[in-house]
């Protein structure tokens, strides 16, 4: 699953604005990660499952990178 691009990674002023808003755009999520996380530990596609832990933890980027 792709991630936030670097240049809005790395763009302060957009930084400095999720932090102001981050109690208006918090999103959180019902699972269990660490818990999920213990239980796919043997699952074969170890990429994915270490792609989908990281999107519930630091959020998912909803675009891609040819958009």
């Amino acid at each position: 699953l792709p991630a936030p691009p670097s240049h809005l990674l790395n763009n302060s002023c957009l930084q400095t604005m999720l932090y102001i808003l981050k109690d208006f755009i918090a999103v959180n999520t019902p699972f269990n990660t660490d818990c999920l996380n213990n239980i796919l530990q043997f699952y074969p596609n170890t990429s994915l499952v270490f792609s989908v832990i990281h999107g519930l933890h630091d959020r998912f980027w909803p675009l891609d990178l040819s958009e």
